[in-house]
């Protein structure tokens, strides 16, 4: 693999790997993250919908369900589509190798590092604010325990969740794992989220670049083109 393609897409190689759909991994890993990931993900929307159907009449007035429903069957679909659609990742990503080897010319190769080089700022970018928001809301369930440290109360506030569900059990007794449960979920949701949209952006920005280089060395030809057809004008006598 090209030096360049292994810096501009080493953090897209990192996120990947980390949900099983980087395609050079093995195929245990590519079956086994995923079905944990979609499990973790199908659990959570199951609860959301049961809640849902019970507070259907007053759905204007909580939609958080329908909400976190939604959000949970749309990070399944991305995760399932890069899954299923794995050999066609693998195949853009040898494109993308082979474009690296055949742009050889400074100018051309100028071109496809800066496009590269803003696709992985890009990258970096998007990251870093989708987990910092990530990391904001997850602060919610230990709200009330910073609080109770810094400004107590008679009595201890009631507890936080970050999935108002019922999990046929009393969340109180369970706090912990059940706390523990939704960080997961919420990490891999995110995760998804992150992972699928860099990467389209990533093989986006890559296109764009490889019409640059194109069109750089078309116009490039052309005006070779051109000079030489003065050159062989002007020498030919008349």
């Amino acid at each position: 693999m090209h030096a360049a393609v292994k810096y501009y897409y080493n953090i897209n190689k990192i996120f990947m790997s980390n949900l099983g759909i980087w395609p050079e991994q093995s195929v245990f890993m590519k079956i086994v993250l995923p079905t944990i990931i979609t499990s973790f993900f199908f659990c959570i929307a199951f609860l959301e919908f049961v809640r849902l159907c019970e507070i259907w009449e007053k759905l204007t007035e909580d939609c958080e369900s329908f909400i976190m429903v939604l959000l949970a069957f749309g990070a399944s679909i991305k995760l399932l589509l890069i899954v299923f659609k794995n050999k066609n990742v693998e195949h853009l990503l040898s494109l993308i190798d082979y474009h690296w080897h055949v742009f050889t010319h400074a100018l051309e190769m100028k071109i496809m590092h800066e496009y590269a080089l803003v696709g992985r700022k890009m990258t970096i970018s998007y990251a870093v604010i989708i987990y910092s928001l990530m990391s904001l809301y997850m602060l919610i369930p230990v709200t009330p325990k910073l609080m109770d440290i810094f400004l107590p109360l008679n009595q201890s506030r009631p507890y936080k969740y970050l999935f108002d569900v019922d999990y046929s059990f009393d969340r109180e007794v369970y706090y912990y794992p059940v706390l523990i449960y939704s960080y997961l979920t919420t990490v891999m949701a995110v995760s998804v989220m992150v992972v699928t949209d860099t990467s389209y952006l990533s093989l986006a920005q890559h296109a764009c670049g490889l019409f640059a280089a194109i069109g750089y060395r078309i116009l490039n030809y052309i005006s070779f083109k051109r000079l030489t057809q003065k050159k062989i004008t002007y020498f030919v006598p008349k």
